[in-house]
């Protein structure tokens, strides 16, 4: 069975998934959701199929994080900068560590919700801190370290 990518909202008009693979994912994201802009967390090497986002017209804002290294406070920061602008979707290949990490930036950031509260969302949506070489003391420190 084909497992159909049909996202969460963050809020607003920013919604979270794994990576849309087939045209029919593509277009639910831009016809029903309004989404206009994407940032893909994860490379090329691991799906190629933002092409369909972009030959629908859809903006493809690539912001690679790589699983197993420590993340990019800049990259994490250029995510959540796109993202405000709304109308947009943020996926990595599962939605669950990278687009985890970066959803609780947002939240705190964005949203102004507690550290440990977007934390606590990251965890129950399936992030694992230790792909992406963090803990909550580092999240803590540096997701309130700029003003919504």
């Amino acid at each position: 069975m084909i497992q159909y990518v049909e996202g969460s909202r963050v809020s607003g008009n920013v919604w979270r998934s794994a990576q849309p693979k087939r045209l029919l994912e593509w277009l639910h994201f831009r016809d029903t959701l309004k989404v206009k802009r994407v940032v893909k967390l994860n490379f090329e090497s691991e799906s190629s199929s933002d092409d369909l986002a972009k030959s629908l017209g859809l903006e493809v804002h690539p912001v690679y994080i790589e699983i197993g290294t420590k993340v990019s406070l800049d990259s994490i920061e250029r995510a959540v900068d796109i993202m405000s602008l709304g109308d947009t979707l943020v996926h990595c290949t599962h939605g669950q560590d990278r687009t985890g990490i970066v959803v609780a930036f947002y939240r705190v950031r964005h949203d102004a919700w507690t550290v440990r509260d977007a934390w606590v969302e990251a965890k129950e949506n399936g992030m694992n801190e230790d792909l992406l070489d963090i803990d909550f003391h580092w999240f803590s420190e540096n997701a309130a370290g700029r003003a919504p």
